[in-house]
């Protein structure tokens, strides 16, 4: 069966980071399915995943070229008026994955409704809309509805990420659950043969955020590594966010070692992520990885008109509540919703986030990554919602009966 999957870059790499991370669930799930991609950024989606020629209107890629048996994917350029359709035309696609509200493109869109009669031989097109990750309520009641299109041969629903069994769940891709094994392993084996030295294993924080005023989150950083943890060190991702951290740093005397991370391929970022001991995370993607890892982390709400995000993380962190220690989650929620406040410079304060640091490692045990403190029983209570590539397969094939 052919799927294609559309992908339009809004935010950065958040989108085609799911995209990808989807595409290669479903190859691992159903590898004789074809998938076709279509994305109007092959540049960015090429940092991800390194081998694509992002000139190309119309390409064969093999993801993971260690396996010999790995399924091949197509490639198309949203905006190719040319090839993309002559290819889809050849080789239609029963099923289309329209991600994040992004639309079709205009030859797509032809093909479907203009002449999709005689162009797909009168038969039925799925579109499944894959929503935007959100813990509000609106994504259970979506998920699996059914909605209008203009043609009776086109036939379109929701299918809602998230973090319940009333949702699709999140994807639960090899590449991820290996690297938190390995993290967990990692930590295991350093709590039970410590290194000779007296030095402690550094404590490896994660930055990773949105445009904004960071001077109070590096004077926290700089007071917690002073007063509490000497051998803390903050690594800096590739993103929007990067430029005005590195400013904040900067006039702050640079207090902390500071590292700027290349940018990661896709598999080489689950592995950093699951390695670290705290976390800062923006976007779809990495949202769902800090949510599945058993991590402390604060997560930077894309901006919205007036406010809206706080709507958004004020869900989260009500399904976070009733898994959380209570002290704890007081401590992050406050912190949270004081660091997602963008207009006037926000209004998180240093003491907040020192508060907040203090708390979580002077309590969290090192046997477990989140300790009693709740962080891995949320993680747990996400994956038991299931992966989302099974789930989202075994919808389509309800689809298509």
């Amino acid at each position: 069966m052919n799927v294609t999957l559309l992908c339009k870059v809004v935010d950065n790499y958040g989108d085609i980071g799911f995209v990808y991370r989807l595409a290669r669930a479903l190859s691992s799930v159903r590898p004789e399915w074809h998938l076709s991609i279509v994305t109007d950024n092959l540049k960015s989606f090429s940092l991800l995943a390194p081998g694509l020629d992002e000139s190309a209107p119309v390409q064969k890629y093999t993801w993971n070229r260690s396996v010999s048996l790995c399924p091949e994917w197509t490639f198309l350029q949203w905006n190719d008026d040319f090839d993309c359709p002559a290819f889809f035309k050849k080789s239609p696609s029963p099923l289309i994955l329209e991600c994040f509200q992004c639309g079709r493109p205009d030859w797509l869109e032809k093909i479907l409704f203009a002449d999709g009669k005689k162009s797909l031989k009168n038969e039925i097109t799925r579109i499944i809309e894959i929503d935007y990750l959100t813990a509000e309520d609106y994504a259970e009641e979506f998920h699996k509805m059914p909605s209008a299109t203009r043609s009776a041969f086109v036939k379109k629903s929701f299918f809602m990420p998230g973090f319940t069994e009333k949702t699709g769940g999140l994807v639960l891709d090899e590449n991820w659950l290996e690297a938190v094994k390995c993290a967990k392993t990692k930590r295991k084996n350093q709590l039970e043969n410590p290194p000779a030295s007296k030095e402690k294993s550094e404590c490896k924080i994660l930055m990773f955020s949105y445009e904004r005023d960071f001077s109070r989150v590096v004077k926290a950083l700089a007071r917690f590594k002073s007063e509490k943890m000497p051998n803390l060190k903050v690594y800096l991702a590739q993103g929007r966010g990067k430029d005005s951290f590195l400013t904040a740093w900067t006039q702050a005397k640079k207090p902390f070692e500071l590292v700027e991370l290349p940018f990661l391929s896709q598999l080489d970022w689950d592995s950093f992520l699951a390695s670290c001991d705290f976390l800062f995370v923006r976007g779809e993607d990495s949202l769902s990885r800090a949510a599945l890892s058993g991590l402390p982390f604060v997560w930077h709400a894309y901006p919205q008109d007036d406010e809206y995000q706080a709507v958004k993380v004020q869900a989260l962190l009500d399904r976070m509540k009733a898994f959380y220690e209570p002290d704890f989650f007081d401590l992050l929620s406050s912190y949270w919703k004081a660091y997602n406040v963008h207009s006037g410079g926000g209004q998180d304060s240093e003491e907040g986030l020192f508060n907040l640091l203090d708390y979580y490692f002077s309590h969290k045990t090192d046997s477990s990554l989140g300790g009693g403190l709740g962080i891995q029983a949320f993680s747990d209570s996400i994956e038991k919602a299931g992966d989302l590539a099974k789930n989202l397969c075994g919808y389509i094939e309800s689809l298509l009966c």
